[in-house]
């Protein structure tokens, strides 16, 4: 069973790496009339594996000049994501762009300052660019763009940021705007729900175990980002697995746990919980405001077997209160004392390092699960290395705004059994932060442990396991396996109610032809870029990692800060689209230009937009041999949607009635098709827009 929940949801702090806008195109003439090309149409499809998330974005921009000009496309990465795929093209003849060892120029287009620094700023520190050296007068641009990312998995819930707030840089109305989101496999019992579209969205009749839903607009203004979510049902902790042999014969996989979507307190360990607050200058004013009620509503939420204690920094570390038990006395203290700490205006240092060891030696102690939540929005020389946590506490860092160490805090939580979110500047903070303690909030299980045994796992990310389990938290590990096949994994540790000893049946894929699967070889080097990456920032280690670092990216083709995609025409034409057609894999090339057949080989359809249907007209020359020719339609995330295969001369014309229906019968959704037709060795392929 599978709902469709069209409900407004609050997930302000759920995923981890917030971008800012959609995709622009910037011409790098200045001499042309306006500072953006035109965006005309963005289609985008997730396809989620659990809490792996693949994007595929298709992108128009129109050069609306009388010169050839060029133009730099910029699309504002979410900052957990890595690019794996850029193509590029012009009727849909489309160009792999080349991954390449070189740094990518934060400024898009030509020039420094100025505009070119506001845009800069408005796409974010993870914009991926690509330059395009001539676009005709008046020609349509196509890109397109694939993504992979690590989904937050929050109190029984997955959650999904696309970004498409665009303001002042997309001041016309979008043509079109499509939205695909396919939940492959599909759990047996979720509800998918928009926090931020929340009408407008039609559950789709998919194949096989696949759930898919579809947004679709036109003539929009993109004022907001998209936002979803897929809360499962689970009323006992689900694992699952992903793996299949790289293109090099290795193993890779990818683990998740998802606890329970509820437990009862009893199930809960006693906590004992430092909050540490910077209350640097920076924070004066609403960041410190809006934490300090915060931390007021979180203290509420325990009880008298709890403890905590509050603990604030900026040059130096004051323990404010604790640790004392949570009962009603105590919580009225933290109430007069978070009022006294909301109005601070301290020195602009930040040194969170004594403010962690102020907490560890708070937590430690037998008979609590211990946790730290740190607050902060500047930027501290605090290393994990200055971190002694001999209370095996689970830190958990909470970036506010823009100008956050997101790599120390990164590197703090990940060493140190916790995780790190972030907050942007519009980003409401008290939810945030709530949001963040209510998925800490439930420890279970102490001493926790996980083994593969007999699949012969290496180099996994993270490389250790958490101390603490939380149930409002999903458990995630990628790495490589040696031995295919089944095994048992063991998961151990101590709960409230004795020792844990469970096992979950595994079967380690080692098919190297799941072409499907290789987003789980791109996921593990995605891990191992985003952990070097902050290795060398935190440590400044570029000397002895940079060259790892590239090496891996080209080898998984996956982007990193040190290799950029570049356009070349030179190169071969992306070479194919994958489809499937209930089950059946299919290659359809589509590296012909349009026009380049025999004699006068010609497609026409008319209408064009159309609604409900169109003819779709393929003239022969007159010099063609009998033969048959085939007419074959497929959406933009290449499946496909219907085929007709007929016997023709020549001098003839093939014309084939498309009633906006896939092959099964059921209704096409709106949007962009692509119709290619083949006959004797050469293709022809134009594009389609339904509007229903």
């Amino acid at each position: 069973m599978r709902t469709i929940a069209l409900i407004i949801v609050q997930a302000f702090l759920l995923c981890a790496g917030h971008a800012h806008a959609d995709a622009v195109m910037r011409p790098v003439d200045p001499s042309y009339p306006g500072t953006l090309f035109r965006h005309t149409l963005t289609e985008v499809t997730v396809t989620l594996h659990g809490s792996i998330a693949e994007t595929e974005v298709y992108c128009e921009f129109i050069n609306e000049w009388d010169h050839a000009t060029g133009g730099v496309f910029s699309f504002p990465l979410p900052m957990d994501a890595n690019a794996t795929q850029m193509s590029f093209g012009k009727s849909l003849v489309f160009y792999d762009a080349i991954l390449k060892p070189v740094i990518q120029s934060n400024t898009p287009g030509t020039g420094a300052g100025g505009f070119a620094a506001e845009l800069n700023a408005y796409l974010g520190k993870n914009a991926v660019n690509l330059k395009i050296d001539t676009i005709a007068a008046g020609a349509v641009q196509q890109i397109y763009l694939k993504y992979i990312q690590r989904l937050p998995y929050y109190n029984g819930s997955q959650h999904y940021a696309y970004p498409l707030a665009s303001g002042v840089f997309q001041p016309n109305p979008l043509a079109s705007l499509g939205i695909t989101v396919r939940v492959f496999p599909g759990p047996a019992l979720h509800t998918f729900a928009s926090a931020s579209h929340a009408a407008g969205w039609r559950a789709l009749q998919a194949p096989g175990n696949v759930s898919e839903y579809r947004y679709e607009a036109s003539k929009v203004y993109l004022e907001r980002d998209l936002r979803f979510s897929i809360a499962m049902g689970h009323s006992t902790m689900q694992a699952e697995l992903y793996s299949a042999a790289g293109r090099n014969g290795t193993g890779y996989f990818a683990f998740s746990l998802y606890p329970a979507s509820a437990c009862s307190r009893a199930d809960v360990f006693n906590r004992n919980i430092a909050f540490v607050l910077d209350v640097s200058r920076s924070m004066a004013g609403y960041k410190l405001q809006q934490s300090c009620e915060a931390i007021k509503a979180c203290i509420g939420q325990l009880d008298a077997n709890d403890r905590f204690s509050i603990i604030a920094f900026s040059d130096l570390a004051q323990t404010v209160l604790g640790p004392l038990p949570a009962n009603a006395t105590s919580h009225a203290a933290a109430s007069q004392a978070l009022d006294s700490l909301a109005l601070l205006k301290g020195p602009s240092a930040t040194q969170l390092a004594p403010a962690l060891a102020s907490a560890i030696s708070a937590v430690t102690g037998s008979g609590y699960a211990p946790i730290v939540v740190v607050c902060t929005d500047g930027f501290s020389p605090c290393t994990p290395d200055d971190i002694v946590n001999t209370a095996n506490a689970s830190i958990f860092t909470l970036g506010l705004g823009q100008d956050v160490s997101r790599a120390r805090l990164e590197a703090i939580a990940c060493r140190n059994n916790g995780f790190a979110a972030f907050i942007g500047e519009n980003e409401p903070v008290a939810q945030s932060i709530i949001a963040l303690f209510d998925a800490v909030k439930h420890p279970t299980i102490n001493s926790f442990m996980l083994d593969f045994a007999g699949a012969i796992v290496r180099e996994l990310l993270p490389d250790a396991s958490p101390y603490t389990f939380f149930n409002g938290l999903g458990y995630f590990i990628a790495g490589k396996f040696g031995v295919p096949g089944a095994h048992n994994a063991a998961m151990g540790g101590h709960t409230v109610t004795g020792d844990l000893n469970d096992f979950f049946s595994l079967e380690f894929n080692g098919d190297t032809a799941s072409a499907d699967l290789r987003f789980v070889e791109q996921l593990w080097a995605a891990e191992k870029i985003k952990a070097w990456e902050r290795e060398i920032e935190v440590y400044n280690r570029a000397t002895q990692l940079r060259d790892s670092v590239i090496a891996l990216s080209l080898v998984y083709n996956v982007k990193s800060q040190f290799t950029s995609f570049w356009a070349d025409t030179a190169a071969r034409p992306a070479d194919s689209i994958y489809v499937e057609d209930e089950g059946t894999s299919v290659i359809v090339s589509v590296d012909s230009v349009p026009g380049a057949a025999p004699g006068a080989m010609a497609l026409a359809v008319t209408p064009n937009p159309f609604n409900p249907d169109t003819w779709i007209r393929l003239t022969l020359p007159a010099t063609a041999k009998a033969g048959v020719a085939a007419i074959a339609i497929y959406d933009l995330a290449g499946r496909l949607i219907s085929i007709v295969k007929r016997n023709v001369s020549g001098n003839a014309a093939l014309v084939v009635h498309w009633n906006g229906r896939t092959a099964s019968g059921l209704q096409a959704a709106s949007g962009v098709y692509v119709v290619i037709c083949e006959y004797s060795g050469h293709k022809v392929h134009t594009r389609i827009s339904l509007v229903r």
